[in-house]
């Protein structure tokens, strides 16, 4: 066992109470972003797991501070978190920040007091780079993924532009903007070096902020650094729009994603899931493909007025395949041929954020073609590998799921359409056998895209 997995393994709780503790700073206002994801997750937390509530009390805390005394309010809200609370672990969300609901429990689930004590989320930063047109200042931005390299006389961290999607990977350093910290890390450092946690220092030439001199804390402790790269940040940053930022934005523009469901029938369950497409979003379009629906009141709302969907009439098709195939080129047709597209049964149940989280597994790999939701909840990260489709196997050994998937905009490109000779139940399997034949893409389950 190494020296620091034992001096964890000391100040550890013996059964931790897994609670958690939000802590922010604000200089006496937040953004919209992050007073909505406060909200988000506290209402997910208390119909989850409970973390934030503990002994009584409500596990957020908030600390009004100005630039120059960020070091010093983040060392207040470490203290304060070890001699005031019982909860397990810290995290710190800048007041400029936006994330999921389920955000930090998913931080939680991939961390580990010991071998994972400390996880960041993707973040990224902003920085000018030069002048355009018309006074316009040019903006870089850059992933908070810092690898640390010493030459002896000179030493730096550098941020590193590629990374693996959708994974946890070791990191030397990265911001505090969406920090989850272990007690036991944090006391470990006490321990050493006082009450003194994101204090700025001077090394070999660099002066460090108080997010990498924490870092280098944890460095010279031989603390382990994570970020899970699945679970993203937004951060609100200025910037300034004109015409080649207009063009710049245009060419690296994602597809489109149109979302579509051959329905008959089953109206309480279409009425769900189209209500959870709504409040979600993540798509573009709703494409609904109806086969001849009689419910009276399923073909009242079919019938009616539609802002939210548009309905098609399919009461001729023979089978699914007919319908997928004419939502591919309803939504081709609407997006030039620029489309992502998702696939729905009309009796499902989604989980947080699906559509965005299933298309992003989606865009992770310029080789995948196809992915589906995770219907069986296997644990993991990113996107699974798996061979052929889920075939009624529930125990985290079934393949792509033909109830809840989404097709690649390139792999619909180069011609491939559901074979409509097929009988209704062996399109996904198709779908697979087609994937595999082209020798470089694959398919797989995205973790975080929760599905029932």
């Amino acid at each position: 066992m190494s020296d620091w997995t034992a001096a964890l393994e000391e100040v550890n709780t013996p059964a931790g109470t897994g609670g958690l503790v939000i802590a922010h700073l604000h200089p006496g206002d937040v953004s919209a972003s992050f007073a909505h994801s406060v909200i988000d997750t506290t209402l997910w937390d208390s119909q989850h797991q409970r973390r934030l509530t503990h002994n009584g009390r409500f596990g957020f805390t908030s600390q009004h501070t100005a630039a120059g005394r960020i070091a010093s309010a983040r060392n207040q809200a470490v203290e304060r978190f070890l001699d005031t609370t019982d909860a397990e672990w810290l995290l710190f969300a800048d007041s400029d920040m936006g994330w999921e609901p389920d955000a930090p429990e998913r931080l939680i689930a991939a961390a580990d007091p010991v071998e994972r004590p400390v996880m960041g989320g993707l973040c990224f930063g902003a920085k000018l780079a030069g002048q355009g047109p018309a006074h316009a200042m040019r903006v870089h931005v850059f992933p908070t993924l810092y690898t640390w390299w010493d030459t002896g006389d000179a030493c730096s961290f550098e941020a590193g532009y590629e990374w693996s999607r959708g994974k946890v990977i070791r990191v030397d350093a990265t911001g505090a903007a969406f920090l989850l910290m272990h007690r036991g890390a944090l006391e470990r450092i006490r321990e050493a070096e006082g009450d003194v946690w994101f204090a700025q220092f001077h090394e070999r030439g660099n002066d460090w902020g108080e997010d990498l001199a924490f870092c280098r804390r944890l460095m010279r402790h031989g603390i382990p650094l994570h970020v899970h790269t699945g679970v993203g940040t937004s951060h609100k940053k200025d910037m300034w729009i004109d015409e080649s930022m207009f063009d710049q934005l245009r060419r690296s523009a994602s597809p489109a994603v149109s979302v579509v469901i051959p329905v008959k029938d089953n109206w309480e369950m279409t009425r769900k899931l189209v209500a959870q497409l709504v409040e979600q979003g993540g798509y573009d379009d709703l494409l609904i493909f109806d086969n001849g629906t009689t419910d009276p009141a399923m073909r009242e709302w079919l019938d009616g007025p539609q802002t939210v969907a548009t309905i098609f009439d399919a009461s001729d098709a023979g089978g699914i395949h007919e319908m997928w195939d004419a939502g591919i080129e309803e939504a081709r047709q609407r997006h030039n041929g620029r489309v992502d597209v998702v696939f729905l049964n009309n009796d499902l149940l989604l989980g947080p954020d699906f559509v965005r989280r299933l298309c992003a597994g989606l865009r992770s790999d310029p080789a995948l073609c196809a992915v589906s939701g995770n219907y069986d909840g296997r644990r993991g990260h990113g996107v699974q590998r798996v061979q052929g489709i889920c075939a009624g196997r529930y125990d985290g050994t079934g393949g792509l799921a033909g109830f809840a998937f989404a097709v690649r905009s390139d792999f619909l490109e180069a011609g491939y359409r559901f074979p409509t000779s097929m009988r209704w139940w062996y399109g996904d399997n198709d779908l697979c056998l087609s994937i595999d034949s082209t020798g470089n893409g694959w398919y797989g389950v995205v973790v975080d895209a929760e599905v029932e």
